[in-house]
């Protein structure tokens, strides 16, 4: 280029390699020069190019490798009540670095699904027990329930890599059934009741 290309209106080019009929979008270098200047080539690219290795700079950085050893049992176990996303970022360390020693653990899955899944039934089990205060063997089976699942979430923390027993299963997909059954009668009386 000359400095008679610099000396016409602001243009933007850019520098790149051009194959075949298309040019390929690997990399472009972006010249932007809106000022008469004697200034070579180089210099342009190497002033595009410093906008980028500045924002190299910015990246976050990791956690040391001798905090990421430290990393316990019992550290993980302070998390397992949320999202692996969440629990990697308060830990401080990446979600595959994460997903890694969870697996030194013996951990094939982050909990947090089934413990909150856990919690749900548990409330579930509170509301009921409401309903259930004037017949005392039915509200008696509801606590013996609520128990059994407290003891089981306690147990999926201590040891995530335990599958859910077979009765916490079992009562699982009975609530989901009548919750769908529920949803399925209040939408039919909605339609029955609204005007066609």
């Amino acid at each position: 280029m000359t400095s008679s290309d610099f000396d016409a209106k602001p243009t933007v080019m850019l520098l790149g390699a051009f194959i075949g009929p298309k040019p390929t979008t690997d990399r472009f270098v972006v010249v932007i020069n809106d000022t008469p200047s004697e200034s070579s080539d180089d210099q342009q690219i190497d002033q595009s190019s410093s906008g980028v290795m500045e924002e190299d700079n910015k990246k976050k950085k990791r956690a040391a490798s001798k905090d990421i050893a430290r990393l316990a049992l019992s550290d993980l176990a302070k998390y397992f009540d949320l999202p692996i996303v969440e629990a990697s970022r308060n830990l401080k360390v990446g979600l595959t670095v994460l997903k890694k020693k969870c697996r030194e653990f013996g951990i094939p899955r982050w909990p947090h699904r089934k413990i909150k899944s856990l919690d749900s039934l548990i409330r579930d089990l509170q509301e009921e027990n409401r309903w259930q205060q004037a017949n005392k063997d039915a509200a008696e089976a509801v606590a013996k329930r609520k128990e059994m699942l407290k003891n089981e979430k306690e147990s999926i923390e201590k040891t995530p890599f335990l599958d859910m027993k077979t009765e916490t299963k079992r009562f699982r997909q009975d609530v989901f059934k009548r919750r769908h059954k529920d949803r399925v009668l209040k939408n039919q009386q909605a339609l029955s009741i609204s005007p066609n």
